[in-house]
Order: structure tokens, then sequence, then C-alpha cells
């Protein structure tokens, strides 16, 4: 019975463009739809049975999905239900899981660089689903196939379960220019994700460089599972960056309180 009335949800798509025109942006609307376990949302099927949309003829540049989870620790992730290569935990908190207010949302991001062999949402855990927004660049009118332009990247920093305690702070453009083997003049920071958890849920995370300062973001948490290493027990700290024009100072991620540090995901976009 689920089954099927989750099959029928997928169904339920609203078309912004028509199908003959280039297809720009379409949301598929859940409408606060719950799941609970292990599901696989199948892109591919969903726009193809809906839109008329031939994902051979299309490239998806990015999905943007509106979600929460009953107790912030939900996980999803692209493609294989196996692979879990790019996991993102979905913030939440059961005392606002039945508060339609769209502030009680989170916006996860992921962003296709070329061709996706298995163009499937993967979800574990209980959520809400608001509504999946697929931005798409159409070359199906084209002689020329056209790649994906954009040189924005996301990294991905594995912190290993650090646990840190007091005022601290890991220099970002270091750990960059190490791990990734990046030319850091050329690009700036356009945002930070920090997978992390406080003992007693109150901890702050911020960006300094030089004289700017991001806003200070909680670091939520519960003392029960602190010591946990389990992936479902993080949540996740978004900072917005504004564009740094001191291009020698360092990119300094603060942290003040007990906190444990699961990952940090840095989006760059090139100067």
């Amino acid at each position: 019975m689920l089954k099927k009335l989750f099959k029928r949800l997928l169904l339920i798509v609203t078309l912004l463009t028509s199908s003959t025109a280039c297809a720009d942006v379409l949301q598929l609307q859940f409408k606060d739809y719950i799941i609970g376990g292990h599901r696989t949302l199948d892109l591919h099927q969903a726009l193809f049975e809906q839109h008329q949309v031939d994902i051979d003829k299309i490239q998806i540049e990015k999905i943007d999905v509106v979600i929460k989870s009953r107790s912030g620790g939900g996980q999803i992730w692209l493609g294989s239900g196996y692979s879990k290569t790019d996991v993102r935990i979905v913030p939440g908190q059961a005392a606002n899981f039945n508060n339609p207010a769209d502030w009680t949302f989170s916006h996860v991001v992921f962003l296709f660089n070329g061709a996706v062999s298995k163009p499937q949402l993967n979800l574990n855990g209980q959520f809400k689903l608001r509504e999946i927004v697929v931005y798409t660049a159409d070359y199906a009118d084209s002689d020329n196939t056209v790649t994906n332009t954009s040189d924005n990247i996301s990294i991905g920093l594995p912190m290993f379960h650090l646990n840190l305690i007091g005022l601290n702070s890991i220099n970002l453009k270091q750990l960059l220019a190490s791990d990734a083997g990046l030319n850091l003049d050329e690009y700036d920071i356009q945002s930070i994700e920090v997978l992390a958890k406080s003992r007693d849920g109150s901890a702050k995370v911020w960006l300094e460089s030089g004289f700017e300062t991001s806003e200070k973001q909680t670091v939520e948490g519960l003392a029960q599972v602190f010591d946990s290493n389990e992936p479902d027990t993080y949540g996740s700290s978004y900072l917005t960056v504004r564009k740094i024009n001191n291009h020698t100072v360092p990119w300094l991620l603060k942290f003040d309180g007990e906190i444990k540090l699961h990952e940090i995901i840095v989006k760059l976009v090139p100067r």
C-alpha cells in the first residue's frame, strides 16, 4: 500500500515549461509526504513520466531537496542505494516535525558535474518531503552537446569525529590546498556546511577571514549521543560567506564549545 502511494506521489509533478520548450527548472511537489525507512526516488522515471523529458537529452545541473527529518539525523544521498559516497544529514527537530511553516524545512543542494549514471535520490530515516527542484540545461536542439561549463566546486573534508573543546579554529585555506591541491587564489568561498554536534546543543561555528566574519551558527546536539560516531547523530550548520576581498588572509573556521566534527563541505566559485 505504501509503495503504491509513494509511486502515485511521484506522479504529482508540476510542469513549469511545456515539454517542447527548453526546460530550466522542473518542480516535483510532494506536499509534505512522510517517508520512513529506506526509500529511493528515481528522478529519471519521474522526469520522463510526468514531463516527457528524456534524461539523455538534458543535463541536470543541480537539485534542491526541500525536506526535514524528525530528529535531525536522517540521511540522503545520490546514486546507488549502497554507495553512500556523498551522504548529507538532514536537519530537523521533533517539536517542529508537524509544523508546516517554510522555515522548518531545509534546502539540501546536490550539484551534478556531468552525466549521472544513477539519477536516484536515496533517503534513510523519517522525513517530510515538500518538493524537489530540478535545474536542467537543455541541449537537444543543438548539433553540439552542451557540457556543464560551471567551474563551481564542492569539496568534502572528512574530520573523522574530531573532538574540540573551548575556542578552536581550522585553517580551511591550508586544508583545501593540501588535501585538494587547488590554487585557492582562483576561488572564493560560496558556502560552508559543517556536519557536527555539540554536547549541550549550544556551541557556535563561524568563519573569520581578515576583517570579514560570517554570522555565528548554533551547533546542535544531545549529550546522550555525543560520544557516538554514527553518522545519523550529526546535524548540519550552514554558513553563507560574503566575498572576501583580501585574498592573502587565511580562511579560519572558528568553533566555541564542546564539539565533535564529522565532515566539512566547502563550495567554491571561480573569481
